[in-house]
């Protein structure tokens, strides 16, 4: 089989999600540790922590086997250009074990010898056996090859409900923006307008264009993202007609101030308490039929914040997703995007929900990514879109298994 790369996030991603893949690599530590303690059976190695943060150094697995053994864990793919390196973080980690007081610990170093010259691989057994260390290999093509099948599994079941042509880059950033957009409407003061006088009332606020009407590309985003919110419909050729609950909407925020006074003073309006309750009963709605694109993203959001616990997440616009991350995402959306328009989907989807409480958004210092957590009210919410999409999935298959 022809070696095609992998990364180490991409294999460590692999390797939790299909922890079987080391029976083969660990078997030789797992039989040192049987012979040793009298065990009738080959142990279970547990995982006990994985990127363990230590003063050390980010251990990438801690697994423990039975009650008295620890395997503290490096894992990499190919040890050329980077022998150096593993060595001295092992011998760091070496550390490690008195955090775990009352088990035996073990070095192992977990390695693809295949794809790893033969200078290095006598190198890594030289020093592992002047340290006591176990050295593990793997052939990181049957582990691409896991990891494609569970890519292709996620996509069935994790991107469920997430439908290619409803994912799209090109929205607005904020929801502050959709909210200046509906004051048009009080602008004017009639319930339906057409986009060339939407676009008269809302002019560009920024650039060469600045008081000139705003560009059809900005009437467009804006309108299909009110749209999606169930703010606004379509009528009449395209044009908008503010709905119950748009002006609904409307009403809350200008119970502070006027249209005039917001239009002047800013690009992107705030939420208001009420405003953010209407919004989480709209995204809740569900008739059964396809997903908005507004909801579909911020669907593909969690589903993200699943697949990496909320771990790593842009926050700038030249941050790089992981090749494994990238192939991940590609999967739930059904499309080939590029790294920026994946992230320019996902930024967006990120912004509405911390704008409307769903999440909490936790800067990582000196890096181009931060966490997101759910709040208590955002993992509710989720939990109930998915139970949606779960009685939606169900009620397309049931009948399918009638015989």
């Amino acid at each position: 089989m022809a070696h095609r790369g992998m990364d180490e996030r991409t294999a460590e991603w692999t390797i939790v999600k299909r922890p079987e893949f080391l029976d083969g690599p660990l078997q030789d530590v797992l039989n040192e540790i049987m012979r040793n303690r009298g065990l009738a059976r080959m142990p279970e190695p547990e995982l006990a922590f994985e990127q363990y943060q230590t003063v050390h150094g980010v251990v990438d697995f801690i697994y423990f086997v039975g009650a008295r053994d620890v395997l503290i864990v490096e894992l990499e793919t190919s040890l050329d250009g980077k022998i150096d390196f593993c060595i001295q973080q092992t011998t760091r980690y070496e550390n490690v074990a008195g955090d775990f007081p009352g088990r035996d610990a073990r070095m192992v170093v977990l390695y693809a010898e295949h794809i790893t010259n033969r200078r290095n691989n006598v190198r890594i057994n030289l020093m592992a056996h002047q340290r006591d260390w176990r050295v593990c290999t793997y052939n990181i093509d049957d582990l691409r090859v896991l990891h494609d099948n569970e890519v292709e599994r996620l996509g069935r079941t994790v991107g469920y409900g997430i439908s290619a042509d409803r994912v799209i880059s090109n929205r607005p950033y904020t929801l502050g923006a959709v909210n200046r957009f509906m004051l048009a409407f009080e602008l004017d003061g009639n319930d339906t307008l057409t986009a060339d006088r939407i676009r008269q009332l809302l002019p560009a606020t920024k650039g060469t264009n600045r008081g000139q009407p705003a560009s059809p590309t900005w009437f467009h985003m804006h309108a299909d993202c009110a749209e999606d919110l169930g703010l606004i419909e379509r009528v009449d050729r395209g044009n908008c007609h503010i709905t119950e609950t748009g002006r609904e909407f409307l009403d809350s925020v200008l119970a502070g101030d006027t249209a005039t006074n917001l239009r002047a003073r800013v690009a992107r309006i705030p939420l208001t308490p009420d405003q953010r309750r209407i919004l989480v009963g709209e995204l809740l709605k569900d008739d059964f039929t396809e997903m908005s694109a507004t909801k579909t993203a911020i669907l593909l959001l969690y589903r993200y914040v699943q697949l990496n616990r909320g771990e790593r997440f842009p926050n700038q616009r030249n941050f790089r997703f992981q090749q494994g991350e990238i192939e991940i995402l590609r999967s739930l959306i059904g499309t080939n995007y590029n790294q920026t328009s994946t992230g320019n989907v996902l930024t967006w989807a990120r912004n509405y929900c911390q704008e409307i409480g769903l999440i909490d958004v936790i800067p990582v210092e000196r890096q181009r990514h931060s966490r997101i957590a759910l709040t208590q009210v955002g993992s509710r919410f989720f939990n109930t879109l998915e139970l949606t999409q779960m009685v939606k999935r169900e009620m397309l298959h049931i009948p399918q298994e009638i015989t």
